[in-house]
């Protein structure tokens, strides 16, 4: 998204006690969403046309950051069940509904063949993990005894590469529900006052 439609502006106080006036710093977003966006809203601003870049070749990523209880979850998983037409249901996150557009696609495409792997890695305390590999049970707990961290590297044509990092072969949408939510169940889960299900 290459126009901005909204600024915020913070005022920020000297930290050491200086009589210089306090700074204004303006940062500018490409989307701001009301209270009446839904999932389907988001995902056709944010994730729809990544999609398309992504089918051209391109790398792209989504990232989600913000505190606790903000809705990261809700808005990059949401509900992985499909409806009855085996389509996303409203509270469907950005992820399934990738998937959901990705294969219907994929399979619309006459006379192509193609290939998808899914894998699914967690941040967590400055540790990458790999949530499909079997060293990790439910809630992140590890049954090796390396702890099964993993390595991020540069490759010069590929870009930047987790090191062991484990795929998983799909050939249809409910395929590559199962993968993400077998990640999901293996996701480190910290509750806090204000979320029981904090990542």
């Amino acid at each position: 998204m290459a126009t901005s439609s909204s600024l915020a502006t913070f005022t920020t106080a000297s930290s050491y006690g200086g009589s210089g006036a306090p700074s204004t710093k303006t940062y500018p977003f490409d989307k701001v969403f009301g209270p009446e966006a839904d999932q389907a809203m988001v995902f056709d601003e944010v994730a729809e046309g990544m999609l398309d870049e992504v089918l051209s070749g391109y790398n792209c990523t989504i990232f989600a950051y913000g505190q606790t209880g903000t809705g990261k979850t809700y808005t990059m998983q949401g509900d992985l069940e499909l409806s009855a037409l085996s389509a996303p249901t409203d509270s469907a996150g950005i992820v399934p509904r990738v998937l959901h557009r990705l294969f219907a696609l994929l399979e619309a495409a006459a006379n192509t063949e193609f290939s998808v792997k899914c894998s699914y890695v967690e941040l967590y305390n400055e540790e990458l993990r790999d949530l499909l590999s079997v060293e990790y049970g439910a809630n992140g707990s590890t049954t090796s005894a390396t702890g099964g961290g993993l390595k991020l590297y540069e490759d010069g044509k590929k870009g930047t590469m987790i090191q062991g990092l484990e795929e998983v072969g799909v050939k249809n949408l409910r395929e590559a529900l199962a993968v993400v939510n077998k990640g999901c169940q293996k996701r480190q889960v910290a509750e806090t006052k204000m979320n029981t299900e904090s990542s």
